[in-house]
């Protein structure tokens, strides 16, 4: 194995953990997104509406980050798998 291989499934099993939890908190209803340990901080201080923005805000950042952080590391492994000799037909 060429060094790096072990790290870029590291990383690609990381982005996919942050891109699936954004997904699953996007995806709350809103009265859940209230009752989060976060959202209940935020909600003392701001509107309900202004919570669930920010909640669904965060959410959608870590799904981003997730999906690029993914994405990228797929390309370090399929970068390793090329430097081995592995061709995909």
């Amino acid at each position: 194995m060429t060094p790096g291989y072990l790290e870029s499934f590291v990383t690609l099993f990381i982005g996919a953990a942050l891109a699936v939890s954004g997904f699953a908190t996007w995806m709350q209803p809103e009265e859940k997104m209230l009752r989060l340990p976060l959202a209940g901080k935020i909600n003392s201080v701001f509107s309900n509406a202004e919570t669930v923005w920010f909640v669904r805000a965060c959410a959608i950042t870590m799904l981003i980050a997730g999906t690029i952080i993914s994405g990228a590391a797929a390309v370090g492994v399929l970068n390793n798998l090329g430097a081995q000799g592995v061709t995909l037909k």
